[in-house]
């Protein structure tokens, strides 16, 4: 069972990847589109969405408009929808919407393409020998396996990769804004430093206070397996691998050792067949 914990994580990560898209498309997409229709907009009715946006590639997409008055009260009439691909090339081109909507809302269902990204959607209407349009955008992404693959990452593994996500995403930022005026970077400076603050507090709530236990054997024998371990925590028991430790043998033995971090067992270690023979009073020292 995933826990509420791993859920929000899990939410985060995907926070963190969307603002990234967020930022990319803010970039890349350029401000001329290719849907653009003379139409004359009145003060009298405004025509509204009321779907969904975000899909995966195949599953079924619904679009649902709604024209109404000032009043709010509904406002009969034909409406037609064409949809953009990511690349601005046209997909749907002006397809008729059905009403079967107690509601009189107009309805065009459909089923998400392979292409990823942000679509565009044009609606036109009209009544009374008059012309009402709106757009929206919708996303298709391709969610579904990475999120199934974050379920099934253990705790230790969620926090580094959201750590590495969130790292990216500051990085994107830096990158994308460095070349901007002095204000505008001292706006996004602050932006990002303020993400760091916000989320990693939330990425590491149990900062702060650490917690080292060691092991190993204390006597060596010629030709026989010698090993030290120190396992360092944090104040929820989380394994920590942001350190350095070393191993002091004395100058009878080995010296000062390394003990690198092992992702198998989220400890520091050191091993060897011994060479040598007594007892090994080791003392181990980590920054």
């Amino acid at each position: 069972m995933v826990d509420k914990d791993k859920f929000l994580s899990i939410g985060i990560v995907v926070g963190l990847l969307a603002f990234s898209g967020l930022l990319a498309l803010g970039i890349m997409l350029p401000a001329k589109r290719p849907l653009a229709v003379t139409t004359e907009y009145f003060k009298d009715a405004a025509l509204t969405f009321v779907s969904s946006t975000e899909y995966m590639p195949y599953e079924p997409i619904e679009v649902i408009t709604r024209l109404t008055d000032m009043k709010g009260s509904v406002i009969p009439a034909n409406c037609s929808l064409s949809i953009a691909y990511p690349d601005l090339t046209l997909w749907i081109n002006g397809t008729l919407m059905t009403t079967p909507s107690p509601f009189l809302n107009h309805y065009w269902q459909g089923t998400a393409q392979s292409q990823i990204g942000v679509y565009e959607i044009l609606v036109n209407c009209t009544s009374g020998g008059k012309n009402y349009a709106d757009s929206k955008t919708f996303h298709v992404s391709n969610s579904t396996p990475f999120l199934a693959g974050l379920i099934n990452l253990s705790e230790y593994d969620l926090t580094a990769y959201m750590a590495a996500q969130f790292n990216s995403t500051n990085s994107l930022i830096t990158a994308n804004f460095n070349s901007t005026n002095s204000t505008n970077q001292g706006y996004f400076q602050n932006i990002s430093s303020t993400l760091t603050i916000i989320l990693n507090s939330i990425l590491y709530p149990c900062a702060g206070q650490t917690n080292l236990t060691t092991g190993g054997l204390n006597y060596s024998r010629i030709g026989e397996p010698f090993f030290i371990t120190a396992e360092i925590v944090d104040a929820c028991g989380h394994p920590l691998s942001n350190f350095s430790c070393t191993a002091d043998t004395g100058g009878s033995f080995w010296g000062v050792v390394s003990m690198p971090f092992s992702t198998a067992t989220h400890k520091y270690e050191y091993s060897l067949i011994s060479d040598k023979s007594g007892t090994v009073n080791w003392q181990v020292s980590c920054t």
